[in-house]
């Protein structure tokens, strides 16, 4: 499509080729790289200090986020779901699972961009920094899993918006579109379900002038807890084996929540708070820029704290066992 469309010529190296389609950093990874900005970066493939430097620094935040804030946030659902909390108290489930997909899925992302990065490749951001904190579900998804949105925007939703010339079905392609987003992830009934609540939460916040509302801080404020909110509900479709079973969940069973569950995990609490305050207090310092490019500008005695902090936290408080790339099974 790309060749017909003159946006990439026709490779020669069969190898090349190969490589930029079996390339594993994207494969393991998720992200849906074009063609064209990975051939470019592998005929210029180049390993300097600079580049160890700055692929090192990724890997270490990768691990820091997995082993730290993720597997710990794993280790709390496990134990609330073995607690059997039952009722709408289920939705904070859904929110530590809304939080640890974050950490994890990311966390592989900032590990693979760090071992391109000392071959002097660099893989795509996948996630805006703080996107966790989105007001909106329209903001949630232009920086959440950037490069499959890019890929459908692209090839699939764009060539059906050009033939709507009168707009009248914009709102459907765009429902249909988010169907294919779940259903790319797995042909289930709970993804089409997913995939089907995602689309028309979009399509219903296009038609609510959020923007245009007075008292642009308390918005934004209101926004977030909306969308946590919301989000907390749409990630328990990943964690309940079928719908029948959510419904029964959350609506026709007592609301129940085990209040020894604080006692019993205060370490792991504790752990996860720390750690993603942490976080969150480099995505802010980096703003726009990512992880290795923030350093960078930092002076060399800022780096080796964070660095010596990030090890310390590592190898006192990282959970090493079972940690897997929750997103590969898709």
């Amino acid at each position: 499509v790309d060749v017909k469309r003159k946006y990439l010529l026709p490779e020669k190296n069969f190898f090349l080729l190969l490589l930029s389609i079996t390339y594993l950093p994207t494969i393991f990874s998720g992200p849906l790289h074009r063609t064209k900005y990975l051939m470019q970066q592998f005929k210029n493939v180049a390993i300097t200090n600079q580049s160890i430097s700055r692929g090192l620094r990724l890997i270490l935040w990768g691990l820091f986020k997995n082993m730290v804030v993720a597997q710990n946030l794993f280790i709390l659902i496990i134990s609330l779901k073995q607690d059997e909390i039952s009722g709408i108290s289920f939705i904070v489930v859904g929110f530590l699972f809304f939080l640890y997909l974050y950490t994890n899925f990311s966390s592989f992302i900032d590990f693979f961009q760090g071992v391109s990065q000392i071959f002097n490749i660099r893989l795509k951001d996948n996630f805006k920094n703080r996107i966790y904190l989105s007001s909106s579900r329209q903001d949630f998804w232009s920086g959440w899993h950037i490069t499959l949105n890019e890929w459908f925007r692209d090839y699939f939703f764009f060539p059906l918006a050009k033939k709507d010339r009168s707009k009248k079905y914009t709102d459907y392609i765009l429902l249909f579109t988010f169907l294919m987003i779940a259903l790319w992830h797995e042909i289930s009934f709970m993804m089409f379900l997913w995939g089907v609540l995602n689309g028309t939460w979009i399509v219903l916040e296009k038609k609510i002038p959020f923007a245009d509302w007075k008292y642009p801080k308390l918005r934004k404020i209101g926004g977030i807890i909306y969308h946590l909110l919301f989000s907390s509900l749409l990630a328990m479709i990943f964690i309940t084996p079928n719908w029948s079973f959510l419904i029964d969940e959350i609506i026709f069973s007592s609301t129940r929540f085990p209040i020894h569950f604080f006692a019993a995990n205060f370490t792991k609490i504790a752990i996860v708070i720390v750690g993603f305050l942490i976080m969150d207090f480099h995505y802010a310092q980096a703003r726009n820029n990512r992880f290795d490019d923030y350093l960078e500008s930092k002076s060399s005695k800022y780096r080796w704290l964070t660095y010596v902090t990030f090890i310390f936290l590592i190898s006192a408080f990282g959970v090493s066992a079972n940690v897997e790339n929750y997103y590969i099974q898709f």
